[in-house]
């Protein structure tokens, strides 16, 4: 079954009520969350990775089978209910908004940290973090300080966040426009930092809230070579994949 005709189904569903389910960051367990009525800009979620979520955009569902989306169950999340639930209630998924680990309020050090990285400061940012400032606070713009250090394009501060902060950041997408850290330096044109990110192995194929991928992002930002250089490193790990696929 392809997911366009699941997308039908949900959809003709009498009551108009589906349940969601979101990823518990202490126990890694999904839950159920209460059921509530979609918006208009639900989406599918990719469940199949062990560690994070991805979103399927609308114009690549077709290309994805049931199967292949989920294990025991399908996900769906809707941004609209993510952000009306901010406010004391679970997160969405990790995967989309970014959300203080332990959940506890916001420190001076991670003030610190968010400054360090924005005015591109590195040795204010090791400093912070060995003080106990957070790599996962987030900004006012609902971005991490991954995104920041790959707009800012310090390549010495993104390594020290790929180095000392959790794997989920890598691919973790900004919840407002849906970009990967990839995205915002591609976007930026900056060269340096997008290898930085694809040698830490950044999804190349991940696609944000408008449907591109970082390789179209650097086209749309007038950069051919560093948009060719994608595309060459993308079709590089398909070929890498085949050639484990029918190693015997």
């Amino acid at each position: 079954m392809y997911i366009d005709r699941l997308q039908e189904d949900l959809q003709s569903v009498s009551s108009g009520f589906h349940r969601v389910h979101y990823q518990d960051q202490e126990t890694s367990f999904p839950r159920a969350l209460s059921a509530q009525r979609l918006s208009p800009r639900w989406c599918f979620l990719d469940a199949t990775s062990a560690d994070r979520f991805y979103r399927i955009d609308r114009s690549q569902e077709h290309l994805h089978f049931v199967m292949e989306i989920s294990q025991d169950e399908v996900f769906i999340l809707d941004p609209d209910m993510v952000l009306s639930q901010q406010a004391g209630t679970p997160p969405g998924m990790p995967d989309l908004v970014v959300e203080q680990a332990s959940g506890s309020p916001v420190s001076s050090e991670d003030h610190a940290i968010l400054q360090a990285v924005i005015a591109g400061d590195l040795m204010k940012l090791i400093e912070s973090y060995k003080n106990g400032g957070s790599l996962l606070i987030q900004g006012p713009d609902h971005c991490s300080l991954l995104h920041h250090a790959a707009k800012v394009g310090n390549g010495e501060i993104v390594k020290y966040i790929l180095d000392h902060g959790p794997s989920e950041l890598l691919d973790m997408a900004d919840s407002e426009t849906g970009e990967t850290a990839l995205h915002k330096a591609a976007c930026q044109r900056n060269r340096a930092v997008c290898q930085l990110l694809v040698d830490a192995g950044a999804s190349l194929r991940k696609t944000d809230s408008k449907g591109k991928t970082p390789q179209e992002r650097a086209q749309q930002a007038g950069d051919p070579e560093l948009a060719a250089y994608l595309e060459s490193r993308q079709n590089y790990k398909i070929i890498g994949h085949e050639d484990l696929e029918t190693t015997v």
